[in-house]
C-alpha cells in the first residue's frame, strides 16, 4: 500500500510537469503579431487627470528609467557569448559588458555584468542581468519545482539549510531548481564597482557602499534575480544598494517565505497582464506566493497572443519611459530635448527623420522615431532638427531641394536625413525595421555617404531590439564619416 502511494505521487507530479510544459510550448507556438487586426493598445500609465507632486512624478521618473534600462539589459541576455546590439548601445554610453556561463553539471547559470565608469556626478551603477530559460539545463531547473528551506547568512549555511529533510509548510522554503541556479553566482569574481580590482560580489558591495548594483532578469532569471537579492541582504547588503527588477518572472517561494522575507528587498515584478508565466507555479503546482512591488504592462492580444517573450517587455518598458516623459513635460517637471543646440565649435549638423509610410498595427511606431531622433541628439555636439513636424516622406512639396534650403539657411555644414520605418511584407505577418541614413555636406550638396538597414522583427527580437540593431550599423558608418561625433552624456543615471 505505502509503494503503491509513493508510485502514485510520483505521478502526480510528472503530471505535473508535463502539464506546465505543454502550457509553455503551446504559448510559444502562438503568433507573436496577428496578420490583420488593427490593434488596441492600453498605456502602461494613466492619462495627466491632476498634477502631481515633484517627489511622486521623481520617484515614477526614476523607476521608468531603471525599467527600460533593465529591460534593454535582460534582452543582451539571450545573444550567445555577449555580442548583442543591445550591448554595443551600452557600450556606447561608456558600459562594459562580461557574460558570464557557470557550469556546474547539473545547473548551468547564464548571466552578464555590465559595470560603468564614466557615469558623472552620481552614484556609480552596475547591472547583473540573469538570462531567461533558453537551454535543455535551464529546463531542468525550471521543473525542479521541489522546495527547500530557505535561511543562513552565508553560503555555507545557505546549503546546510537548503539540504535539511522534512521541513514543515509553516518554514520558508523556496524553489530547488531556482535556488541551486542562484548559488553559482556566488562564485563569480569580477571587477563588479569598476575599480581594476576583483573579487567576490558580495564584498565589493560592502567595501563600495556608494556603488548600486542593478540585479534584474526575465522569466527564469527573473527568480534567479529575486533569490540573488534575498541571498546577498541575507549576507548584510542593505536592500537601497541592490534594486530587482524582473520581468515576467515566476514565484520563487511559498506563502511563508513571501510574509517573511517578501519586504527584506526592493524589488519590482514587471508582468504585462496576459502573460502565463508569473502565475504557472501556483496554478499547477500550489504552494508558491509571489510577492513586491507590481508594474503592470496591459496590451490587447490581437496584437500579441504570446505576451511573455522579452522582445515585448523591452518594447513596452520603452513606451512606458515616453509616456512617463510626456507626463513630467506636461506637468511642468521635465523639459524635452531642446531642437537646437549651437554652441560650441563643432560643425553644426541639420538633422530630418520621417517615415516613408504611416505605420498601420503598430502601436510603437511613435517611439520608435522618437528614439532615433533623441540618440542622434545625443551623438552631436552642435546640432538643428528641420521641419520637425512635418512627416516630409509624405510630403510631395517637400523636396531635396527644399530640404538643402533649410539647412543652408540655418547655417548647417552637414545635413543627415534619416528614414524611419516599419515595413511589413506584403499581407503576411512578417515585419521589418528599417533605418536608411544619408549624410551630404550643405554648401555642394554632395553625398557623403548612405546606409540602408533592416531587420526582421519575431518573438525572440521585437521592435525596440530591430530599430537598435539598426542603429549599430548606421552610427559606426556615422562616427568613421564625421570623426567629431561622440556621446557626452551617461545613460539614465
Amino acid at each position: 500500500y505505502l509503494r503503491y502511494n509513493e508510485h502514485e505521487v510520483r505521478c502526480m507530479k510528472k503530471i505535473q510537469q508535463m502539464l506546465a510544459v505543454f502550457l509553455i510550448l503551446f504559448s510559444v507556438c502562438s503568433t507573436a503579431v496577428a496578420e490583420s487586426e488593427q490593434p488596441t493598445t492600453e498605456t502602461s500609465t494613466m492619462p495627466v487627470t491632476e498634477k502631481i507632486s515633484a517627489l511622486e512624478f521623481n520617484s515614477k521618473y526614476e523607476e521608468a528609467k531603471l525599467i527600460s534600462l533593465a529591460a534593454n539589459t535582460c534582452a543582451g541576455t539571450y545573444t550567445k557569448g555577449g555580442k548583442a546590439s543591445e550591448y554595443t548601445y551600452l557600450g556606447e554610453y561608456g558600459w562594459s559588458i562580461t557574460p558570464h556561463v557557470v557550469d556546474r553539471g547539473n545547473v548551468e547559470a547564464t548571466f552578464m555584468l555590465a559595470t560603468n565608469t564614466e557615469v558623472k556626478g552620481k552614484k556609480k551603477i552596475g547591472i547583473l542581468a540573469f538570462r531567461g530559460s533558453k537551454s535543455k539545463k535551464d529546463w531542468e531547473v525550471n521543473l525542479n519545482t521541489s522546495q527547500v528551506e530557505f535561511g543562513g547568512t552565508n553560503v555555507k549555511e545557505f546549503q546546510q539549510f537548503a539540504e535539511k529533510k522534512d521541513v514543515g509548510e509553516n518554514i520558508p522554503k523556496v524553489h530547488k531548481g531556482f535556488n541551486e541556479y542562484v548559488m553559482t553566482a556566488f562564485n563569480l569574481k569580477e571587477d563588479v564597482a569598476g575599480d581594476n580590482m576583483e573579487n567576490d560580489i558580495v564584498k565589493k558591495l560592502k567595501d563600495n557602499p556608494e556603488f548600486t548594483l542593478l540585479i534584474t532578469g526575465h522569466s527564469l532569471g527573473g527568480a534567479a534575480a529575486t533569490l540573488f537579492a534575498e541571498r546577498l541582504v541575507a549576507m548584510g547588503i542593505p536592500k537601497e544598494q541592490i534594486p530587482v527588477v524582473t520581468f515576467g518572472a515566476p514565484a520563487v517561494g511559498n506563502n511563508a517565505f513571501a510574509e517573511q522575507y517578501g519586504d527584506k528587498i526592493n524589488l519590482t515584478r514587471v508582468v504585462i497582464s496576459l502573460d502565463p508565466v508569473p502565475g504557472s507555479l501556483q496554478s499547477f503546482f500550489g504552494g508558491y506566493k509571489q510577492f513586491g512591488k507590481v508594474k503592470t504592462f496591459r496590451i490587447s492580444n490581437k496584437y500579441a497572443d504570446f505576451q511573455h517573450p522579452i522582445s515585448l517587455y523591452f518594447d513596452l518598458a520603452m513606451k512606458n519611459f515616453y509616456d512617463v516623459c510626456d507626463e513630467g513635460v506636461a506637468n511642468g517637471y521635465l523639459h524635452r530635448l531642446p531642437s537646437e543646440i549651437r554652441e560650441g565649435t563643432e560643425p553644426l549638423v541639420a538633422i530630418i527623420v520621417g517615415q516613408a509610410t504611416k505605420n498601420p498595427n503598430l502601436p510603437f511606431a511613435p517611439n520608435i522615431r522618437r528614439f532615433v531622433t533623441d540618440e542622434y541628439k545625443y551623438m552631436l555636439p552642435r546640432y538643428v532638427v528641420l521641419d520637425k513636424n512635418a512627416d516630409y516622406f509624405n510630403n510631395d512639396a517637400y523636396t531635396p531641394q527644399k530640404m538643402f534650403a533649410e539647412a543652408r539657411a540655418a547655417g548647417a555644414d552637414y545635413l543627415i536625413v534619416l528614414e524611419v520605418n516599419m515595413k511589413r511584407l506584403g499581407q503576411t505577418n512578417k515585419w521589418y525595421a528599417t533605418l536608411n541614413q544619408g549624410i551630404f555636406k550643405t554648401a555642394t550638396g554632395g553625398l557623403v555617404t548612405m546606409n540602408s538597414t533592416a531587420t526582421r522583427v519575431t518573438v525572440e527580437q521585437g521592435y525596440m531590439q530591430s530599430i537598435v540593431k539598426d542603429m549599430e550599423k548606421c552610427r559606426k558608418s556615422l562616427k568613421e564619416n564625421l570623426k567629431f561625433v561622440k556621446i557626452t552624456r551617461p545613460l539614465v543615471w
